[in-house]
């Protein structure tokens, strides 16, 4: 289930990729390939609040999800360095 702090990434009517938040109406940023636009979506999710990354393809169909959590958690998890 797509929540309010999820992203999706889509390809839109004129061949560019975009990315936005579930609900939004528009898209926060546009980009020439998939790889660009997913990776600016990573990058939001791994800095903000965490959530979910859907990627749609050609046919509109999700055929990848992602979860990422709070930037805040993330060092939680980390593996230490022990090669000291």
């Amino acid at each position: 289930m797509v929540q309010n702090r999820d992203w999706i990434v889509y390809r839109r009517e004129d061949g560019l990729w975009a990315k936005k938040i579930s609900g939004a109406k528009n898209a926060s940023s546009v980009h020439a390939t998939l790889d660009q636009a997913e990776n600016s979506a990573r990058e939001m999710l791994k800095t903000r609040d965490g959530g979910k990354l859907f990627i749609e393809g050609f046919d509109g169909k999700i055929h990848s999800k992602d979860s990422f959590l709070q930037a805040t958690f993330q060092s939680l998890f980390r593996k230490r360095d022990t090669s000291s």
